[in-house]
């Protein structure tokens, strides 16, 4: 039976407040701070170094992010359009949903952890980065060359989506759907490109990760869905067995290209010139299938899960926070803590998840009830003219405008 809550017959929900999508959502962050857990391990052999490989693909968390967020943002924008103040509004609900927890964010690491004794980068990183690039938003692109900025490095894909906030409104505003679709489809050939030079030149592997020009087809990715699916193009029953058929193919290309580099870490040059695109299309034919099949037993199950869907509302708090308790850890255990304490990567691991897990979901529970709630609750002001509902906007991006703020990253 059709969940209530949708107010389309379609069989794509693209009114009202989509459970799954939560749960979408809740598997990005979990899949990010699986990741993180791991990367400060160096395992020498054995089981632990085929655990290490089977799981450097957890970079493919924020891929989904990426691939969600421009399919949610395209679809509020392509819905709203006939709003004369869209633009401005969309602008104003972006900075009441991120900059609250964002600043506060920033203040908390420069200025209360040295009270604490600790830092969020080192010496040598405090003198390349100024709190300026962080508050402009312009961490993405000095990571290539000034390096990873410490626990602030995760802030980087949050500079891709502002970036990315800021240029796409107007783009949305200014084609039809048919010429969109060609500007995605510009959009996933021009970083597949720019990729492949980086390779090519043997440029440092983080000017194919982190700057919008080089991932901006995983947000394309999202965008052409979320145009397919309100132009009807995406309900025919082929489109299905295309979905399919680009889950199977991409995944069959990253499993070739993990056996022929050992692992599926994003800086070997394959995984990025090519495994990215790869990606991009297997996180958006996972979003499709999901969306097509939300009725099924199966589908519910495994995304409306009270625990998974908790994790995508507070998915925004938990990824700025993860990586602090990572640090509180390892500053405690060493980097090496977690394996000479439980004897192997893959347990230590699965502890420093659980523990990075649990200690984000409290901190992003908080922050939500006592600090981000108030700012979120000023978003109504800014409802877009003409949805039959004042809250179908944010509920497509956030739930329910009276409880299902739910983050993007």
């Amino acid at each position: 039976m059709a969940d209530p809550r949708s107010t389309d017959s379609s069989p794509f929900p693209i009114r009202g407040h989509v459970p799954v999508l939560d749960g979408i959502r809740g598997l990005a962050i979990l899949t990010v701070i699986f990741y993180h857990a791991r990367n400060q391990m160096k395992p020498e052999g054995g089981f632990d170094a085929t655990w290490s490989a089977l799981f450097s693909v957890g970079w493919c968390g924020v891929d989904l992010f990426f691939v969600l967020s421009g399919f949610l943002i395209t679809g509020i924008l392509l819905d709203a359009k006939q709003d004369p103040k869209c633009i401005p509004k969309f602008f104003m609900r972006r900075v009441l949903r991120i900059f609250p927890l964002y600043f506060l964010y920033l203040f908390i690491l420069f200025n209360v952890w040295p009270v604490i004794g600790m830092s969020p980068m080192n010496e040598i990183m405090l003198e390349k980065y100024s709190p300026a690039v962080f508050v402009f938003y312009l961490q993405n692109m000095f990571i290539p060359v000034g390096g990873v900025p410490g626990i602030l490095g995760v802030t980087w894909s949050l500079a891709v989506e502002e970036q990315f906030y800021l240029l796409w409104p107007f783009l949305v505003m200014g084609f039809s759907c048919r010429g969109l679709v060609k500007v995605c489809l510009a959009l996933l050939i021009m970083p597949l490109l720019w990729r492949f030079a980086v390779g090519t030149f043997e440029l440092s592997y983080w000017h194919a990760y982190t700057p919008l020009w080089a991932r901006v087809d995983t947000l394309a990715t999202g965008a052409l869905l979320a145009v397919a699916i309100r132009q009807g193009w995406a309900q025919n029953s082929w489109a299905l067995f295309a979905a399919v058929g680009v889950l199977v193919a991409s995944a069959a290309g990253m499993v070739a290209i993990g056996l022929s580099t050992g692992d599926l870490s994003f800086w070997r040059p394959r995984v990025y010139s090519l495994g990215f695109s790869l990606m991009a299309a297997h996180c958006g034919g996972l979003i499709f299938l999901v969306l097509r099949l939300r009725d099924k037993t199966v589908v519910r199950w495994l995304f409306e899960g009270s625990w998974l869907r908790l994790c995508g509302k507070y998915s925004y708090c938990m990824y700025l926070a993860h990586l602090s308790f990572r640090e509180l850890f390892t500053a405690t255990f060493g980097s090496q803590g977690p394996i000479s304490i439980f004897g192997s990567q893959a347990a230590g691991q699965i502890v420093l998840f659980v523990l990075m897990t649990v200690g984000s979901v409290a901190i992003a529970h908080l922050s939500y009830q006592y600090w981000e709630r108030p700012f979120l609750n000023l978003k109504h002001r800014f409802d877009f003219a003409g949805n039959r509902d004042s809250a179908v906007a944010d509920a497509r991006l956030n739930g329910p405008a009276s409880e299902r703020r739910l983050a993007l990253d």
